[in-house]
């Protein structure tokens, strides 16, 4: 199958990178107003680069619409002309839905929505996939394996997208605001800037992959890590006082607050 990217940017760059660390078979083809064949990245990555979106839906089988929603409508319909029923249309676009992107293909094409997260680079996306109802068990199957080249990936009801957004396709931002918290009370106390983020990354990923792993709830891991009158649950008792699930929860069900709002 030939894999076309319409749309290149920062997403787009990630799932690349990550597909092609893992030796992937297929031909990658990009069109990208700011990629050409001179590009460092294209130099770098060894995909091919094409001339035009008709290019991309001509020659591809897989068209992945890596770009923002606002651009969406205007691309269908300038390569409309160029699809037929065994294509596979695939956005990565938040608050453009199935039906949305139906209007502008062919009543029967097969579209799929995937949601990853910019952890694709480094192959531990988590990655949402919504289909309709003409993609093959093929197609589901490819697209699974796909988007395990450069993480994990489920197959999820449209319905759930906007939940999924705000706990999982931004919440790294959120892991990087108390990275970036933790590192510097580690400078604040002394440690060089690089040692603190670093210690505090390897504890985040420690406690992340704990929690995958056993599948234990966080609370009884947290309990874990407290011992009676110790210091782990003096830090707890400030987060417990200050609110800190809460705000938590305010900013994941805000996020797909506005995911829900976006078109």
């Amino acid at each position: 199958m030939k894999i076309g990217f319409i749309g290149c940017g920062n997403m787009g760059k990630a799932i690349v990178e990550g597909v092609l660390d893992h030796d992937f078979s297929e031909e990658i083809v990009i069109y990208d107003h700011h990629l050409n064949e001179d590009s460092l990245w294209v130099k770098q990555t060894g995909v091919k680069i094409a001339t035009s979106e008709r290019q991309i839906a001509t020659d591809c089988d897989y068209i992945i619409l890596a770009i923002k929603p606002y651009q969406i409508v205007d691309v269908l319909r300038n390569i409309n002309s160029c699809i037929d029923e065994s294509k596979v249309i695939v956005s990565l676009a938040a608050g453009f839905t199935i039906d949305d992107i139906s209007r502008y293909v062919l009543l029967k094409q097969p579209i799929i929505r995937i949601m990853p997260n910019t952890a694709a680079i480094v192959g531990e996306s988590m990655s949402a996939i919504m289909i309709n109802k003409y993609v093959s068990e093929e197609v589901i199957k490819f697209t699974l394996d796909f988007c395990e080249k450069f993480g994990k990936a489920e197959l999820i009801s449209e319905s759930q997208i906007h939940a999924f957004i705000g706990l999982s396709g931004s919440s790294p931002a959120y892991f990087y605001e108390m990275l970036e918290a933790l590192g510097m009370a580690g400078v604040h106390q002394g440690l060089k800037a690089e040692a603190a983020y670093r210690y505090a990354a390897q504890a985040m990923l420690g406690a992340a992959k704990t929690y995958l792993e056993t599948q234990v709830h966080p609370s009884i891991l947290r309990d874990q890590v407290c011992s009676p009158s110790g210091t782990t649950i003096e830090a707890v008792n400030i987060l417990e006082r200050e609110g800190f699930k809460g705000i938590v929860m305010d900013a994941a069900i805000e996020c797909s607050e506005k995911s829900k709002r976006m078109k």
